[in-house]
């Protein structure tokens, strides 16, 4: 390949590569998300006696929600599979990082 060529096609793919998003719900690794609505969040809330601020939270900047289009106050439920079984997680989207006070 000529040098002139090799270093036109090197610059395109270069700025190909910055146009393109990477979406990282589509990774293996990456456990399936969801919003829940306000009645499964009601639900989730009266069967372990705990209130919404108690749920641990998720920011909602993370690359891992970005595509749920979730908003601050909602409630992501997380389903993570092993060779045992599936295990769900729950998370508050939150607007900002908290800092623990003391």
């Amino acid at each position: 390949m000529p040098t002139g060529r090799k270093k036109s096609v090197q610059k395109q793919s270069k700025k190909d590569s910055k146009d393109q998003e990477i979406d990282i719900s589509v990774n293996f690794l990456v456990p399936y998300q969801r919003v829940m609505t306000d009645n499964e969040v009601e639900e989730l809330l009266d069967k372990y006696k705990i209130e919404k601020s108690s749920l641990p939270y998720i920011y909602i900047g993370d690359p891992s929600i970005s595509k749920l289009n979730a908003k601050e106050g909602d409630v992501i439920e997380i389903t993570r599979k092993d060779y045992v079984g599936e295990y769900k997680y729950y998370r508050v989207v939150v607007g900002k990082i908290l800092e623990n006070v003391e």
